[in-house]
């Protein structure tokens, strides 16, 4: 069973590629950092920038907390991608390191001591 508290491991890429890799079970809270450490004391939130997926996340300006972290109340699966945060608008002068969001759902326990669990695979010839 997942804990009740957030259970966070994190786990360190190379330190070439840049990157975290974030785990959490389903439907809990986390807040992601925007690792910037070069922000200005009281940073302009119109001049961070989200992307998920190399996608940018346009409505999440106005959700952002005091340094441009990203505070997910229960994570849902479409939740999981790898994020990357920047700042100082279309410019982006500094980035963060890339966070790999992963969300963990259990197997539901009714195929636990199903036949489903010992059925072989079947593959066409």
């Amino acid at each position: 069973m997942l804990p009740e508290i957030c259970h966070l491991v994190l786990l360190f890429c190379a330190l070439a590629a840049r990157c975290a890799e974030v785990v959490m079970p389903v439907f809990s809270n986390y807040v992601m950092p925007c690792n910037i450490s070069e922000l200005p004391r009281s940073p302009d939130r119109e001049l961070f920038l989200w992307f998920q997926d190399s996608q940018l996340i346009r409505a999440v300006n106005p959700f952002l907390l005091a340094h441009g972290e990203i505070e997910f109340r229960q994570l849902t699966p479409s939740a999981a991608g790898v994020y990357l945060c920047c700042y100082g608008g279309a410019r982006m002068r500094w980035c963060a390191d890339e966070i790999h969001l992963r969300v963990l759902t259990p197997r539901p326990e009714i195929f636990e001591d199903t036949l489903l669990n010992i059925t072989p695979a079947v593959f066409p010839s």
